[in-house]
């Protein structure tokens, strides 16, 4: 179940916490182009994604989730840091 949902207002991505407990998608967070309303990518970050916030001048994607706080960069939406 998407828990959080952001915007990058530069790229027209958005970005969704999905947090359901018991499905295979638990852990990613779906990546959807603004414009053709697609799935573009789902990324693993792992743990419980719960909030999201974009920095659209870095297109830095940032993500509260049980194993840390894992950093998405939106140029090739792949986890680049997990801060713990």
């Amino acid at each position: 179940m998407p828990s959080d949902i952001s915007v990058n207002p530069s790229t027209n991505v958005i970005y969704v916490a999905n947090t359901t407990v018991f499905s295979s998608s638990n852990g990613t967070v779906p990546v959807i182009d603004g414009k053709t309303n697609t799935l573009v990518a789902d990324v693993k970050v792992g743990g419980n994604p719960t909030n999201i916030s974009v920095n659209p001048s870095t297109n830095m994607i940032y993500i509260t989730a049980s194993n840390g706080l894992p950093v998405i960069d939106g140029k090739p939406n792949t986890v680049t840091a997990n801060i713990k």
